[in-house]
């Protein structure tokens, strides 16, 4: 009668061992995948703030663009002619 008590409480140790191994696993794969969205997110975040920053650093240049350009006819409507600094 021992015998088959020894074997079944060896086989459920055995399996609780597994069983927590399991969770263990199954945890840290949770967490690799979080750690790999999140930098995910940010990697797109950056891009989006980069191409931003692009965009603005565009619009900026070409107001420039065009109020030099308007500089320059209205000193031609006044006679004076200006040129725009290189």
């Amino acid at each position: 009668m021992a015998a088959p008590l020894l074997g079944t409480a060896v086989i459920m140790g055995a399996s609780r061992s597994s069983a927590r191994h399991e969770v263990a696993r199954q945890e840290q794969l949770y967490q690799n995948n979080q750690m790999a969205n999140e930098l995910r997110r940010r990697d797109e975040e950056d891009r989006e703030r980069r191409t931003q920053a692009a965009i603005d650093e565009a619009i900026a240049k070409e107001r420039q663009r065009v109020e030099q350009v308007q500089a320059g006819e209205s000193g031609t409507q006044t006679g004076r002619v200006e040129f725009p600094p290189r």
